[in-house]
């Protein structure tokens, strides 16, 4: 198990470099699309809605083959057949995308006037149909990759697309001041010129060949994940149209950025782990002694995202006042919290639902989404228009908890998996803790704030250990990584040490 979890440990950080890409292209970018010279406020409104109806088209247009490609990809009775099966998703996704994004072009104009009661979006929304189209296409080759552990293709593809995807997206939006337009005309190259450079990957990993007995299994498991995923999606978006029908677009501009800040911590930390993480999962579906790693993956994955969730709610109010250009966004910091620890019961509720993936109820997994979902609207309806952007932030935290609730109860019935439920817990009560010291203290020097709330950082590992959160093997690991690391001067020879091990 412990080489399963360094190597997933490796793969995670190689992976997390390419993702810190994507944090640093989003930083950069936040001080122009906070410029109201280039992007209004109700124009960032527009783009929030925009990332939502991307993320959409992108779970439909994808029909989730992907992760049907996924569980079969490393099956047993399978292997044999991984480059047809690679084939076979690709030519399905690129017809059922085609199709759709010909409709969306259609229909481009009765979409605006339905999200902005107008039509003067029609362009807009054709040119999100094209980047959609292009990153639905582009899942499938970054999926073989991570199913490969290619993590440094993955995060170097990654880091090119990114970077000109910046570089368009500077040139459209500053210099010729095309908006929101402009940013999407940046996807579009950027994904566009990189898809041509994966073309030798994916000649070298594909069969023309279609497996149609096969390919009937793996659309009929990717269904209901296609839901679940559209469902997902619409999860993380009814807040912000929620907020578009029952507020204004300015208020979907605030919100859109304190969730930008707070989903850092999936896009750089919970995705990076899970890339790594996701294809030793599937390889132990058959092995009969999986149950404590996937136990203590979720305890470790906890114990490090906490203090990530942590740190992003101390210092929430500082990040957006360093990177915003406007002070008109400063309150999106009050939302960080509750978005950053909804994204930490999101994590929870991705790694305890293995026993339905192992098991094959992707059906059980549509329902609990919808489920969740109709909770998730409902709340909106009701906070947002009392306490509004605070009313979606925590709607949204609720939501993930019951979700992960529901998920864990049944998952638990069809594959029993001995989670620390106690330590889950311990972390959950530490962090909240934490926090709510943070503010029984308001200290106006800055200097000093950030002292105290580094402080309450490094306290959490130690609060930890006055709830017996360690056990006696992991103190006696703690210990002995200490003495190995604790000499700077020895650096060179323990990073040497553990690349033999890998």
């Amino acid at each position: 198990m412990l080489t399963d979890i360094r190597s997933t440990f490796k793969h995670s950080f190689i992976y997390s470099l390419g993702n810190l890409a994507t944090k640093i292209v989003g930083l950069i970018l936040i001080p122009i699309y906070t410029n109201e010279t280039y992007l209004t406020t109700t124009d960032y409104g527009v783009f929030g809605i925009m990332e939502v109806l991307s993320q959409i088209l992108v779970a439909v247009m994808g029909f989730s083959i992907y992760s049907g490609f996924n569980r079969w990809y490393w099956d047993k009775n399978h292997a044999h057949l991984q480059k047809p099966l690679y084939f076979t998703s690709t030519i399905a996704v690129l017809v059922v995308s085609m199709v759709l994004f010909i409709a969306g072009l259609l229909s481009a104009g009765q979409i605006s006037q339905i999200l902005f009661q107008t039509p003067d979006y029609k362009l807009l929304i054709s040119i999100v149909f094209l980047a959609s189209f292009i990153q639905a296409n582009f899942i499938l080759p970054l999926s073989l990759m991570k199913l490969q552990s290619k993590s440094k293709l993955f995060s170097l593809i990654n880091i090119i697309k990114l970077t000109i995807t910046l570089l368009s997206t500077i040139y459209f939006v500053v210099i010729l001041k095309k908006g929101i337009v402009g940013i999407y005309l940046g996807q579009i190259i950027g994904g566009s010129i990189t898809f041509v450079l994966t073309l030798k990957y994916i000649f070298k990993n594909i069969q023309v060949h279609f497996v149609k007995n096969v390919a009937r299994e793996m659309f009929n498991y990717s269904f209901p994940l296609m839901f679940t995923s559209i469902m997902a999606s619409l999860l993380s978006a009814f807040d912000r149209f929620s907020l578009n029908y029952l507020s204004t677009l300015e208020n979907v501009g605030i919100y859109s950025l304190g969730f930008k800040l707070a989903n850092t911590i999936k896009v750089f930390i919970t995705s990076s782990v899970v890339m790594a993480l996701n294809p030793i999962r599937l390889k132990k579906i058959n092995d009969p002694n999986n149950g404590r790693f996937y136990s203590k993956i979720l305890t470790y994955f906890s114990f490090g995202l906490m203090i990530v969730v942590l740190a992003f709610s101390l210092f929430s109010y500082e990040i957006i006042e360093v990177f915003s250009s406007s002070d008109k966004y400063l309150p999106a910091s009050s939302i960080v919290p509750f978005i950053a620890l909804g994204l930490f019961f999101g994590m929870m509720k991705d790694n305890v639902n293995i026993g339905l993936i192992i098991k094959k109820k992707t059906k059980i997994i549509g329902s609990i989404t919808l489920f969740t979902v109709v909770i998730n609207l409902i709340l909106n309806i009701l906070m947002i228009p009392v306490w509004g952007i605070i009313g979606a932030a925590s709607s949204t935290l609720f939501s993930q908890i019951i979700f992960f609730i529901v998920i864990y109860y049944f998952a638990q019935k069809q594959y029993r998996v001995p989670y620390e439920i106690r330590k889950i817990i311990i972390i959950l009560i530490t962090g909240g803790g934490l926090y709510g010291i943070s503010l029984l203290f308001n200290i106006d020097n800055m200097l000093l704030r950030v002292f105290f709330k580094l402080f309450l950082i490094l306290c959490y590992p130690f609060v930890l250990h006055l709830f017996k959160f360690y056990d006696p093997i992991e103190l006696e690991t703690i210990k002995k990584i200490w003495v190995e690391w604790r000499n700077p001067l020895k650096l060179r020879k323990n990073i040497s040490k553990l690349r033999s091990k890998n």
